[in-house]
């Protein structure tokens, strides 16, 4: 379809031809042209029947429910860097403007991966990423092809009237989303339905767990240091899971602090360094410390907003970073023959995802390659044009990569190895001179991001789908891949370039591996299954017909100061509220008071994940709290879609006020029956209770 290519064409000539006037004033007139001239004459395709909505309680239609409002389409694949750059974006433009204003903003997912052409997978990403407006899953990319979209991310405007108005391709455009959005509102007043009629229902899609999407983990001789990257923390572990310290206060942000007072944003790969934990802190755009003995975190490097730099060397939070995923200690000593693998490190090497590179940040002096000096604290690109690609070269600026996402060092060799995610790839950086070689995955042509698959072999033979992680094995020639899209783990022989699965099953887009070498345990981020698990290797790895891996239990104890989350903390949450009618009862006996709530037909209550209720009893003349309970909701056996919670009121509970506010809490993971996926709903009910004296 060419109509939003002409419509571009349009666009882009009304702003070339600016004479002093602002750009909303452009817009207004090219919107006014359009409409005179009838160019935009070609309606919006609606969403194919049969496809899977998320946050909504029933599909939309562009000529049909949606009529009326401005319609902001976001196509997008979650594995996309890029896609998850323009969230904020988008979440700035629903803040600006609501569906009672007469915009709504859809994200339409086009999956790149097969892996992503999942509901459940959808549903977890739109949780992991805090997404609250409508998502559908076009899987089989029905809406891209016929609106002509070319690449992640796409947004597409469309009018009240359901006419294609005008694309943005790739990021940075929020400011003109925002103008083409209010001058499309105030052009279109006319037709524009401000209410909010659409059944907008966030939902949630996750195990409830002491952790949520962790990603990445680090361990050393006496700890396990785990980015709980859903929960916006970091907590630290013995390598048995006692859980030692909580970083972060749990809500999004990037503030340094006390562990109870500080906050990140999404945080992935760590490293310690003495008493030093460095933390990849993604989507703040920064790199974070935690002094394990002052007990304090800050901030190394990054502005806290996102930077298009791909040079970088600027002098530690001058330097704006882009996307952070993961960070290595190295030590510059190694570059000369005289090191040893005692040296202390005094880099950081960071895999900066968003602009497709690996960037160095200097502890100390150091001289670099080709004897470059870099004064302490500079933060500089180090590896990659930029551009995103499988590009492969001796001279490391003339590399390229696509969304590096795991890094794992090689001291005696002196090599970094990449989980270059997007280019579906592991490949090796010679720490030596800088140059890039792919070891597995992809293809030889530099340009071809789609050579993806499941498939053991040598070289490019070997097909991973999306690694997000990689671990060297010490002693040894061996990395562990993560090939988080394919839901396995691989070993690697660097030398000979063979991969082969290991005999692992139950992963759900593991993130990160770390190698504890003593025991010879891996510790695997299990992401989507919330958990931390470990394997044992044996000391054969030529050996591996069996392999048992078990989830990690994570313990506390009584008195330490943990931040975890009100389970009944319905800040973030879409709440579904209900009043019954007021139950008039007797104030002089025992009164068993039972409320009961219906799920969505064909559901029922999992019994994998413990459902809660919290129950409180308010006095209505003075709205003092008479009684509180919390429990666990009973699933039935015979899997209906009631839930029914009795509670007892004593006569002394009865006889204290002349009525009372009964507030029911319910956080209920359920099933359905006719799809293969659980979700979680938060529902409060609330009931007036009257004594007849």
């Amino acid at each position: 379809m060419d109509t939003l290519q002409l419509l571009s064409q349009q666009l882009q000539s009304s702003l070339n031809t600016d004479n002093g006037n602002t750009r909303s004033s452009l817009y207004s007139q090219f919107l006014h042209k359009i409409i005179a001239e009838k160019i935009a004459t070609c309606p919006s395709p609606n969403f194919p029947t049969g496809l899977h909505w998320i946050n909504t309680s029933e599909p939309l239609s562009i000529s049909g429910s949606l009529r009326g409002k401005v319609i902001v389409l976001d196509f997008w694949t979650y594995c996309c860097v890029n896609c998850l750059h323009i969230l904020p974006d988008l979440h700035e433009i629903e803040q600006k403007f609501s569906v009672e204003d007469g915009v709504v903003v859809i994200g339409v997912h086009s999956a790149k991966f097969p892996n992503e052409r999942l509901n459940s997978n959808i549903e977890n990403a739109v949780c992991k990423y805090g997404i609250t407006h409508p998502v559908v899953n076009d899987s089989e990319a029905v809406m891209w092809r016929e609106l002509g979209i070319q690449c992640w991310p796409t947004v597409v405007i469309i009018s009240p009237t359901g006419q294609l108005l005008a694309q943005f391709v790739g990021e940075g455009h929020k400011e003109e989303m925002i103008d083409f959005i209010s001058s499309t509102l105030d052009v279109y007043s006319d037709s524009v339905e401000k209410n909010n009629t659409l059944p907008i229902t966030v939902g949630e899609s996750f195990k409830s767990s002491f952790l949520m999407y962790p990603s990445k983990v680090c361990v050393n001789d006496e700890l396990l240091i785990v980015s709980d990257t859903g929960n916006h923390r970091v907590v630290i572990c013995s390598l048995n899971g006692n859980i030692q310290k909580v970083v972060g206060c749990g809500s999004e942000g990037c503030k340094d602090g006390s562990f109870t007072d500080c906050s990140f944003t999404s945080p992935q790969g760590l490293c310690q360094i003495g008493d030093v934990i460095y933390v990849a802190d993604s989507h703040s755009h920064q790199i974070r410390t935690i002094d394990l003995k002052k007990e304090v975190v800050a901030t190394l490097a990054g502005t806290g907003y996102q930077g298009r730099d791909v040079v970088g060397g600027k002098i530690g939070c001058e330097q704006a970073l882009s996307t952070p995923w993961d960070i290595i200690p190295y030590s510059s000593a190694q570059l000369s023959k005289a090191a040893n693998s005692t040296s202390e490190a005094d880099t950081l090497l960071i895999a900066m995802a968003g602009s497709h590179q690996i960037w160095a940040y200097f502890l100390k002096s150091v001289v670099w390659w080709k004897n470059r000096t870099y004064e302490a604290h500079t933060c500089v690109a180090i590896v990659g044009s930029g551009n995103e690609e499988n590009r492969n070269n001796s001279y490391p600026q003339k590399a390229a990569l696509a969304q590096p996402s795991g890094l794992t060092l090689n001291s005696p060799s002196n090599m970094c190895y990449i989980a270059d995610s997007e280019s579906s790839t592991v490949r090796q950086l010679s720490l030596n001179d800088g140059q890039v070689k792919g070891l597995a995955g992809g293809e030889r042509d530099p340009m071809n991001l789609f050579a993806y698959g499941d498939v053991d072999g040598k070289g490019i033979e070997a097909k991973l789908q999306h690694p997000l992680g990689v671990c060297h094995i010490p002693d040894s020639d061996h990395i562990i891949i993560c090939d988080s899209y394919n839901h396995k783990l691989k070993l690697m022989n660097t030398k000979t370039r063979i991969v082969t699965t290991l005999p692992v099953q139950g992963l759900s887009e593991p993130g990160g591996v770390s190698y504890h070498p003593h025991s010879r345990t891996l510790y695997i981020a299990d992401t989507n299954n919330h958990c931390i698990k470990t394997l044992v290797l044996p000391s054969d790895l030529t050996t591996l017909s069996e392999l048992n891996v078990e989830e990690l239990s994570l313990t506390t104890t009584d008195d330490m100061d943990s931040p975890r989350r009100d389970l009944f903390d319905h800040s973030k949450k879409s709440v579904i509220r209900v009043t019954y009618d007021s139950l008039q009862v007797s104030s002089h006996d025992k009164e068993v008071v039972t409320i009961s709530y219906n799920l969505p037909e064909d559901s029922y209550l999992t019994e994998e994940a413990e459902s809660q209720y919290r129950v409180t009893f308010r006095s209505t003349e003075n709205q003092t709290t008479v009684k509180s309970l919390t429990k666990v909701v009973q699933p039935c056996k015979d899997k209906t879609a009631t839930v029914n919670v009795c509670t007892e009121l004593s006569p002394a509970d009865v006889k204290s006020c002349e009525g009372m506010e009964l507030t029911l809490e319910l956080l209920l993971y359920y099933c359905s029956k006719t799809e293969n996926v659980c979700k979680r709903m938060c529902v409060i009910v609330t009931q007036f209770i009257n004594f007849a004296k």
